[in-house]
């Protein structure tokens, strides 16, 4: 009865939340860590799942962006719920590429969206640095599997 009359009454979620007991605590993901695992096993990449928690609203990207411009956008988002959202979803997906790299099986031919901007190509290259992903796995996403030296130097999301 109390919070139909709060929400009636157009109450603040933090007044709310004091009256239940529930200030200071954080949410329960289940609902999407359920969400972000069945996406991952239908090959849903990382790019529209970008769009769906609204970090394409949050960038700007141009055409021709300097490596410099495309770090400085993602510091300005890395801190955001959104980012946060996104990055365990790369994480999920590509835990899962890296479980079908292993299988023998099969192995994904797509890793990274054709239709994925730069800004989000340097995210998952951060992403794949501070997960420690192996090198062969990043040179082989990026399709740098047979780059030389110098090639791989060249390329921005890779050195």
């Amino acid at each position: 009865m109390k919070t139909t009359w709060w929400l009636e009454r157009s109450k603040l979620v933090e007044y709310v939340k004091e009256k239940l007991g529930m200030k200071g605590l954080t949410g329960n993901y289940k609902l999407e860590e359920y969400t972000i695992w069945k996406l991952v096993r239908t090959a849903y990449t990382t790019f529209p799942w970008w769009d769906d928690v609204g970090l394409n609203k949050m960038t700007t990207v141009k055409e021709g962006m300097s490596p410099d411009d495309i770090i400085a956008q993602l510091k300005n988002v890395q801190n955001t719920e959104e980012f946060q959202r996104y990055k365990l979803y790369a994480i999920a997906f590509d835990d899962r590429v890296v479980n079908l790299f292993g299988s023998g099986y099969y192995r994904p031919t797509r890793r990274i969206d054709e239709n994925a901007t730069p800004l989000e190509k340097m995210a998952s290259a951060q992403i794949w640095a501070e997960e420690g992903r192996p090198d062969r796995y990043v040179r082989e996403v990026l399709g740098l599997l047979t780059a030389d030296g110098n090639q791989l130097k060249a390329d921005q999301y890779y050195y």
